[in-house]
């Protein structure tokens, strides 16, 4: 039981049952997450696309200044959520995969993102902010 909390991140939690829960949504995430990188290596990105494409692109209950909904990744722009992965990245890629984790969010190849932005943005028929410009 205890191999099997320290694999699992962020299981502080005393309770079996509960711990068990962990671990058995953990397992589904990683399941879900070897699942989506195989078909994205096996040129399966649109059906990949089609599984998470229900994935909101705003913020519920969060407004902005003009009083629309905030985009997520402006929130997770803005709140320094990728620069503390690219510092992780560099120094230990594990602590870079749990941090994701515990953000609910997890990397993927550019092309299956690529792939779920077009299905979405076919749905929504809402435009998408552009990458801003960075200095070369």
């Amino acid at each position: 039981m205890r191999a099997l909390q320290e694999l699992v991140p962020n299981t502080n939690k005393t309770d079996r049952a509960v711990m068990l829960d962990e671990i058995l949504d953990y397992v589904k995430f990683l399941r879900l997450q070897v699942k989506v990188l195989s078909m994205s290596r096996l040129g399966g990105a649109g059906a990949v696309a089609q599984l998470v494409a229900d994935i909101p692109l705003s913020v519920k209950g969060e407004a902005s200044d003009s009083g629309s909904k905030q985009q997520i990744w402006e929130k997770w722009s803005t709140d320094g959520t990728e620069r503390q992965i690219a510092k992780l990245m560099e120094e230990d890629i594990g602590a870079a995969m749990q941090f994701l984790q515990s953000k609910a969010l997890c990397m993927m190849p550019i092309s299956l993102a690529m792939a779920i932005y077009d299905t979405q943005h076919s749905q929504d028929g809402q435009p998408v902010k552009p990458e801003p410009n960075t200095p070369s």
